[in-house]
């Protein structure tokens, strides 16, 4: 059985694992995402604030600053773990048992609105 399950709009900061692009589910999109995730990426640095405060639907600059890193370059970790919200705290992977945790990895997809489908294993950024 495959479970599907929209991610949050909120995540958690953080992860010990690099990035890698290329490993996320359906190695085949990568040139797809490589070039959807510059795209963003240029947007976010170049933008103008008046732009990138209706993107995000913020109005302190301070909250879009935040938004404006190269996530290539930041850590990742499992995008079951990155997201947050009602339906990933009723959850409540880190409290599971390892066998439970496992089937999550390989029977949860999630839907990213940056990444397209993932793994619920898939290693992401913030």
């Amino acid at each position: 059985m495959i479970i599907l399950l929209a991610p949050s709009e909120t995540k958690k900061a953080g992860g010990e694992a690099p990035f890698l692009l290329q490993s996320l589910l359906f190695e085949a999109l990568l040139p797809d995402r490589t070039k959807l995730l510059h795209t963003y990426i240029n947007i976010l640095q170049r933008g103008a604030m008046a732009e990138l405060s209706k993107m995000f639907g913020l109005k302190k600059e301070a909250d879009i600053e935040a938004h404006q890193k190269d996530i290539i370059h930041e850590p990742a970790m499992k995008a079951i773990q990155r997201y947050t919200g009602v339906a990933f705290d009723h959850l409540g992977y880190e409290r599971l048992d390892k066998d439970t945790q496992s089937y999550i990895d390989t029977h949860v997809i999630l839907f990213s609105n940056l990444f397209g489908v993932l793994r619920a294993s898939d290693m992401i950024p913030a």
